[in-house]
């Protein structure tokens, strides 16, 4: 990735005008790390695989299946360009490296996490960006697969960061919204938000309820979008296993 608007440190490419370690990030890498999230670079070098006795192992389960779905999906849609919204320590992006012929960005406002990310998988067709995602985001680039992966819950509102990356989409190209709950009613989207005050207030970082946003399945109206689940039915009662999310694809 080459751009004059750009600079590269430890492995990122950090845009010249955007100031590193705000408020925000020193409180998410602090909860991450109470989560126990923040992995070794040998633990993330194996992600989606960990241990069903990890705190998150249950969490994992379900990032397996649905990496491998997009993977699938990319695969099948022969995608080359392919960028992840939110793409924290890298191991979704460098899934997407190993497809044939993509060219991978993954991009976050996690500068703590993105060097590790470029540490642990660098390779040439995979660049990791620390940057807000807005309409001047590499602007004469465009992307076959767009991803939010476990992030979109971050934005404040769907109406304004889905334009923007619509815009972003190449011809034929489409927008993932996967690893996030979206709620059905405004009631259960207040119920979600209660608990997730005093979710971070339990952590002592009550402020990261401001960052965090619960979105509705209304939410999507305006938007031409299909909802997938990420196993076939028949699987789903075999197993006897269900995921509260959804996976969303959105084309313009």
């Amino acid at each position: 990735m080459n751009s004059t608007n750009y600079h590269k440190q430890n492995g990122v490419f950090c845009r010249k005008a955007l100031t590193l370690a705000g408020d925000f990030e020193q409180s998410y890498v602090s909860v991450r790390a109470q989560e126990q999230r923040l992995y070794p670079d040998a633990v993330l070098r194996q992600l989606p695989q960990l241990p069903h006795t990890h705190a998150a192992g249950k969490e994992w389960q379900i990032r397996k299946q649905s990496s491998r779905n997009l993977l699938r999906y990319c695969y099948r849609q022969q995608a080359r360009q392919i960028l992840e919204i939110g793409c924290g320590n890298g191991w979704l992006s460098h899934q997407f490296s190993t497809l044939p012929q993509a060219e991978v960005i993954g991009m976050d406002i996690n500068f703590t996490e993105l060097q590790q990310a470029a540490r642990v998988f660098a390779k040439p067709n995979l660049s990791f960006v620390y940057d807000v995602f807005t309409a001047n985001f590499l602007p004469y680039r465009q992307f076959d697969v767009i991803v939010f992966a476990a992030s979109i819950q971050y934005f404040p509102s769907l109406h304004g960061i889905l334009p923007v990356a619509l815009q972003k989409l190449a011809p034929g190209g489409s927008l993932h919204i996967t690893d996030t709950y979206f709620y059905a009613s405004a009631a259960a989207q207040q119920q979600a938000i209660h608990n997730t005050k005093d979710y971070y207030h339990q952590l002592g970082h009550p402020h990261m309820s401001n960052y965090y946003h619960h979105h509705t399945l209304a939410d999507l109206q305006p938007y031409h979008y299909q909802v997938k689940q990420h196993a076939p039915t028949w699987l789903r009662r075999l197993k006897k296993q269900t995921t509260a999310f959804p996976w969303i694809i959105i084309t313009p």
